[in-house]
């Protein structure tokens, strides 16, 4: 995943203190070279300090292959540090978050999780479902990544999430010649029994869709002060089951990256037993997802 920013500099255009540090969890599987690939290239974006982290212990070896990567690859070494700990993966890498003040934590990930791999969950997903920093999973992971077209950021909840707005205002500029869908899911109950009585099929159309444009229009009026600087930003206010409709809006326009808020609480079993709108992205991401935590 890469943007408009040339490879060789740093660009920031961000609050500074927002993403400072960096971290990606690396286990020497054949993706590591691309996931570092790609990590490279976020990092340059925020110009932060990158902090790739083993759970597995140092070998002669191991740092001998994660040298001849970064070299491969042209590396920066004055922006990055190797930090080597052995313990149980889950645990090590939420301890050096908190340790190192990491801000964006970046792993890989398949899109879907079934069976008992989805109920055991993979060290990604427990590690979405609950969150100590702000965490971007890569889907599709190349050391040649295409670009960022299209991106969808969930805004349902930033009334309460002052920082999915800030990084929304950072999306919405930065990448700025970008398609930017953002996505406001609107809960009024009734509404489609109290539209059904009002007459026709035709009649019932027309009132669903000035409900929908009066919406948009107040969503935009609500953002205003972000001063967001995109032309090509798209508002849309979307009636029906919450979560699944933002979902269905970023496959039809082919999201490159979702972003929406980081749950408030830990997920656990039922959440995964009884399913919900963050337990359905876990298990269907369709794209690379970022979620924003507060």
């Amino acid at each position: 995943m890469v943007s408009n920013a040339q490879e060789t500099g740093t660009t920031v255009g961000f609050t500074d203190s927002v993403i400072r540090h960096i971290g990606v969890g690396i286990g020497f599987s054949p993706r590591t070279k691309a996931l570092i690939a790609e990590v490279l290239r976020i990092r340059r974006e925020f110009g932060s300090k990158l902090f790739l982290i083993h759970a597995g212990g140092h070998s002669d070896d191991k740092e001998t292959e994660i040298n001849e990567i970064l070299d491969s690859l042209s590396a920066n070494r004055s922006f990055i540090e190797i930090v080597w700990r052995t313990g149980n993966n889950y645990s090590v890498i939420r301890n050096i978050v908190q340790e190192l003040n990491i801000d964006l934590l970046i792993a890989g990930a398949v899109k879907e999780e079934t069976g008992l791999k989805y109920f055991t969950g993979s060290l990604t997903r427990r590690l979405l479902r609950n969150p100590c920093c702000n965490m971007l999973v890569l889907t599709d992971i190349s050391e040649t990544p295409t670009a960022v077209e299209t991106i969808v950021v969930n805004l349902s909840d930033a009334k309460t999430s002052e920082k999915l707005l800030q990084f929304t205002q950072f999306i919405a500029n930065h990448f700025a010649n970008k398609d930017i869908h953002l996505v406001n899911e609107c809960h009024l109950p009734g509404l489609y029994f109290s539209v059904s009585d009002s007459g026709s099929e035709e009649q019932s159309q027309d009132i669903k869709k000035q409900i929908k444009e009066e919406a948009e229009e107040r969503m935009k009026a609500e953002l205003s002060d972000l001063q967001l600087s995109n032309e090509r930003i798209y508002y849309h206010c979307l009636f029906g089951k919450e979560g699944w409709e933002a979902l269905k809006l970023t496959n039809e326009v082919h999201a490159d990256l979702y972003v929406a808020p980081a749950p408030k609480q830990k997920l656990n079993i039922m959440d995964r037993l009884f399913q919900h709108d963050l337990e359905y992205l876990l298990m269907h991401m369709p794209c690379n997802l970022l979620l924003v935590k507060e």
